[in-house]
C-alpha cells in the first residue's frame, strides 16, 4: 500500500505533466524535484522525453472525437484524484471501465489507437519501460 506521500506525489507529478500553462522546463524542474525526493537522482533527458510524450498524448487527445476527448478527459481527472489510489485495484479498474465502456466500439477502437500511437513515441524516445511502469 502507498503511503499518503507517496499517493501526492504521484498525483502531483501527473498534474505536473498535463499541466500546459507551465513551460516545457518547469515542468521538467517540478517532475525532477519530486522525483529526486521519492528515488534519487533521475536522469534529465528521460525526464524531459516524458513531459515531450505527454504534450504529444494530450495533442493527439485534443484532436480526437468529442466523445473520446470526453472519456479521456474524465479519467484523468480520476487518476489525480487521491482517493483512487486508496481503493483496492480491483475497484480502481472498475472505476476507470466505467468510464471506458461507455464508449462506442468504433470510439474504443480510436482510443486504442491513440494509446497504441502513444506508446510508439514512447519506444521512438526510449522511455517505453518508463511508461510501462506508470500503466500498471
Amino acid at each position: 500500500m502507498l503511503t499518503d506521500e507517496e499517493i501526492g506525489d504521484f498525483v502531483t507529478l501527473l498534474k505536473t505533466l498535463g499541466d500546459t500553462s507551465l513551460d516545457k522546463e518547469k515542468r521538467v524542474e517540478k517532475i525532477m524535484s519530486i522525483l529526486e525526493r521519492d528515488d534519487g537522482k533521475p536522469a534529465h533527458k528521460t525526464v524531459e522525453a516524458l513531459v515531450e510524450l505527454s504534450d504529444y498524448e494530450w495533442k493527439s487527445i485534443n484532436a480526437a472525437t468529442p466523445k473520446v476527448k470526453d472519456v479521456y478527459s474524465k479519467t484523468y481527472d480520476l487518476l489525480v484524484d487521491p482517493k483512487l489510489y486508496k481503493m483496492d485495484t480491483d475497484k480502481q479498474k472498475e472505476e476507470v471501465a466505467k468510464l471506458y465502456n461507455t464508449l462506442s466500439e468504433a470510439e474504443k477502437k480510436e482510443l486504442e489507437e491513440l494509446k497504441d500511437r502513444t506508446m510508439k513515441k514512447a519506444n521512438e524516445l526510449g522511455i517505453i519501460n518508463l511508461v510501462g511502469l506508470l500503466n500498471r
